[in-house]
Order: C-alpha cells, then structure tokens, then sequence
C-alpha cells in the first residue's frame, strides 16, 4: 500500500480565512450583498457560518499570524466561489443601482460552463468606491467572487 492509499481522504472544506487590510469594510460587502450577517465581528476579525456550516473569516494578521500570513500579495490571483438557488436573482442585485454605485461589478450574464455549472463573476469594489474608510487602508487590487449554480441534481 502507497502512502497515498493510507493517506486520510479529504471529506470536504470547511472554512476559507480571507486576509484583509480593513476588516469592517469586508464585513460591510459581504453582508450587504449577499444578505447575511457575521457570526462574529470585530474590527480586526469577522466570520460567517453559511447554511450549509461552511466558514468564511476575513482577518488583520498581527501577531504571530502576522508571521505567517500578509496583505501585501497579489490580490487577483484568487476568487472563491459560492453557490446559491437564486444565481439569476443574485445576478440582477449585482447589477442593480445599489450596488453598481458601490463599483460592483460583473462579468456579464450567467453562462454555462463544463460540468453543469452556471456562473457569473462578481468583482468587489475597491474600498475607495464604499467611502468610509480612511484613505490610508486603500487595497490595491479589487478581490474577485464567482457565483454559480450548478445543474446536476445532487449538487445544489
């Protein structure tokens, strides 16, 4: 037997830890744009349980988090995708005065993609389009979301 046979199997991801300059202004996107508030909240951590109980943090590193994890990456080298019943509806609040004001923006219409997948990506505004931050925790880069649906029964 390999070691990759007795290795343990991976049963499924439980939580994402997203770094973040200015947490409030994380928590204040997430929240408003897909309706959900944070399980738990300050200005330096902020993390949401969705319904299905997977996990999403956004956090300042200091410390000795600060040791091992940076804002100063690349920000346009990652996305995550969530699902949802409702990719139409989400599609048409993306694009909706509220949030194109805020600097929302998307990809284009929900498309089909290989596997059953329908999808749009949403791309976060950079915090200087929300307005009430101070200047100086500017990101960079927008942070990206892919939002999609997926056909197969069984998946959603």
């Amino acid at each position: 037997m390999s070691n990759l046979e007795s290795a343990p199997k991976l049963g499924a991801f439980s939580h994402m830890v997203v770094t973040a300059k200015h947490v409030p202004t994380m928590e204040k996107f997430f929240s408003s744009f897909f309706e959900i508030k944070p399980y738990f909240s300050n200005r330096a951590f902020c993390e949401f349980v969705l319904p299905n109980g997977f996990r999403l943090a956004f956090f300042v590193p200091t410390g000795t988090a600060g040791e091992r994890f940076a804002n100063d990456g690349e920000r346009h080298f990652s996305s995550f995708g969530m699902t949802t019943h409702q990719l139409d509806a989400l599609y048409e609040r993306a694009i909706s005065p509220e949030f194109v004001q805020l600097g929302v923006k998307v990809s284009g219409p929900p498309k089909d993609h290989p596997l059953g997948r329908t999808k749009f990506l949403v791309i976060r505004p950079r915090r200087k389009s929300l307005g009430d931050y101070p200047e100086s925790v500017r990101e960079r880069d927008a942070g990206k979301s892919i939002v999609g649906r997926v056909k197969e029964q069984g998946h959603i």
